[in-house]
């Protein structure tokens, strides 16, 4: 038996309650040029160069489709802080509808979104805990694929918020499920379910309370402290 202090997540020091300000929102919006009625569509295709490649043309694929079908759409390419923005332009020369291209603090690109298509990985806690609805996604190279369904066999979720909660509170598909096809279909069925858009974000809400208070790295310093003493 190994004794354990439980801290919390240090994420929750870097959550403002300003992101659940309406006003701080709208204001926040406006001003990069969203309206009130605009339905913004956020991509996070990862941080890696592999990842880019592998989510990418996808990601803008259920953008492109999202953007045909509805009106007041606006989507956002997120920049993760490791990637270079000339680095994502290079990957958008061949796209022919409007797409907003931002690199900026993670949670202020997030709180311009509605829903977010992103790829597994830290970002999606962050955009449960910021409760935004979006759709989770990951495929990589196929024996490494092969490789990975044997290790992880019998595990449920791979998206940080549904293991967290111990359920799939949000869509998560990942290799061939992974297809522009169903990341559209799962994407759409928020915008046009404005009862099952309300009940993930009930469900994101409740995160923060698995995750312990604010103040984590403060309690882990005073923790080893009290170690190092002892």
């Amino acid at each position: 038996c190994v004794p354990v202090d439980f801290v919390g997540h240090p994420i929750l020091d870097e959550l403002d309650p300003k992101y659940f300000d309406k006003a701080y929102q709208k204001g926040h919006r406006n001003r990069c040029g969203i309206q009130d009625q605009d339905i913004v569509i956020g991509l996070m295709p990862g941080s890696r160069r592999l990842e880019l490649k592998m989510h990418m043309q996808i990601q803008l694929e259920v953008a492109r489709r999202l953007y045909t079908h509805y009106p007041h759409i606006k989507i956002l390419l997120m920049c993760a802080p490791t990637v270079d923005p000339e680095t994502l332009r290079d990957l958008l020369e061949d796209v022919r509808y409007p797409i907003i291209l931002q690199k900026d603090d993670p949670y202020e690109m997030m709180n311009l979104c509605d829903y977010i298509l992103a790829a597994s990985g830290t970002a999606t806690l962050m955009v449960g805990l910021m409760e935004k609805p979006m759709v989770i996604m990951y495929r990589m190279k196929w024996l490494t694929g092969v490789i990975a369904k044997i290790i992880v066999r019998g595990v449920k979720f791979f998206g940080l918020p549904n293991l967290i909660l111990g359920r799939e509170v949000v869509p998560e598909r990942w290799q061939g499920g992974a297809s522009a096809d169903e990341l559209y279909e799962l994407m759409k069925k928020y915008i046009d379910d404005p009862q099952c858009t309300a009940q993930v974000r009930r469900d994101l809400a409740s995160l923060k309370n698995l995750l312990g208070d604010r103040g984590a790295t403060a309690r882990a310093a005073k923790a080893l402290e009290e170690f190092f003493q002892t």
